[in-house]
Parts: structure tokens; sequence; C-alpha cells
């Protein structure tokens, strides 16, 4: 779980930062902000929930 502490619009993190994530067995992963490099994300093994997609 990722808290945005009220800064939703803000990225929680990405491909490389998430794939930390898939290499440790992670289950899932739920924020209340948002995520980027859905294209990565979707090829990793485990469930993303976000508010949306963090673009630059």
């Amino acid at each position: 779980m990722l808290a945005s502490n009220g800064c939703t619009d803000t990225s929680m993190g990405g491909g490389t930062n998430l794939l930390r994530l898939e290499q440790n067995g992670c289950a899932g992963v739920l924020t209340d902000g948002r995520l980027r490099d859905f294209d990565e994300l979707a090829r990793y093994d485990f469930a993303a929930y976000c508010s949306g997609e963090a673009t630059r």
C-alpha cells in the first residue's frame, strides 16, 4: 500500500521502481495516487490499483 498523503496527482512509482515488487513476489500494489509506465506494469505478475496514470 502506497499513500499519497493528499497529493493524488503525484506518481507513486513506475516500471523500474515497481520491478522490485515483481522480483520479491508481491501480490499487488494499492495506492490513492497515480502510477506510470502502464505498459511495463502490465507485464508484471501482480495486481496494481491506483487513481490513474501519471504522465509528464
